[in-house]
């Protein structure tokens, strides 16, 4: 199982002991607060990296997810379709549009529909609720 939660307007994507950063901060954010080593961010050039953990007790602070996806893919494989699907292009951010839209139309945790959804189709959604009003 994987989990999603939000760190300093980034995606952090965990399964079991190991954890993703997906997009750009939005934010200033210490890693070494939530027990992560020191990190450089960059989402145009690589829109997920794995962080490092150097304390234990601090990776506790993420508790309850905000979703969490059940499939047999690998945590960069979940990555990479999470960042295809959930990033500005221009800019590598989490488009809070569509995080939102996700959020606010989920009855569950559970989006693992995100990942099976064709990229096709996904990406009709996307522009739709990407494009300027």
């Amino acid at each position: 199982m994987f989990e999603l939660f939000r760190l300093a307007g980034a995606i952090l994507l965990k399964h079991n002991h190991t954890f993703y950063l997906i997009g750009n901060l939005k934010e200033p954010c210490n890693f070494n607060e939530y027990g992560f080593k020191d990190t450089e961010v960059d989402p145009l050039k690589n829109p997920y990296i794995t962080l490092n953990i150097i304390d234990e007790t601090k990776i506790s602070l993420f508790k309850e997810p905000t979703f969490i996806i059940e499939t047999n893919l690998s945590i960069e494989e979940v990555a990479k379709q999470l960042a295809n699907k959930l990033l500005i292009k221009r800019n590598g951010s989490v488009s809070e549009r569509l995080w939102n839209l996700i959020k606010d139309n989920q009855k569950n945790q559970n989006i693992t529909w995100l990942i099976e959804i064709p990229n096709e189709i996904w990406e009709i959604v996307r522009e739709n609720v990407l494009k300027c009003v």
